[in-house]
């Protein structure tokens, strides 16, 4: 398995970056939603396109990207910590991770 990890800034080019890439995995910072021709291309884990907290808009996320579908991937909803029961995933700000 290669794993490929990488803060892309918001820029829409990166997603095809990656769709020419070896790697199988992607765990990316600050991703935008991708473009609709690499949506159809790969699977992406399904959390909201943006980071809330601090009355700020942020219309990005960290995300998790299976670039060649030959990994199996059990995507886990994390919660915020305040609304998280026992056992699911907390974060500290939804988008983060």
């Amino acid at each position: 398995m290669k794993l490929l990890t990488w803060n892309i800034a918001h820029r829409a080019e990166a997603w095809r970056f990656l769709l020419d890439s070896d790697a199988d995995l992607a765990m990316l910072q600050e991703a935008s939603t991708p473009p609709e021709d690499v949506r159809k291309k790969i699977e992406v884990d399904p959390a909201p396109w943006q980071t809330t907290g601090a009355g700020m808009h942020r219309p990005w996320r960290a995300a998790i990207a299976n670039l060649s579908r030959q990994i199996p991937v059990t995507w886990i909803q994390a919660n915020s910590i305040d609304t998280a029961a026992p056992g699911e995933l907390a974060v500290s700000r939804p988008g983060s991770l």
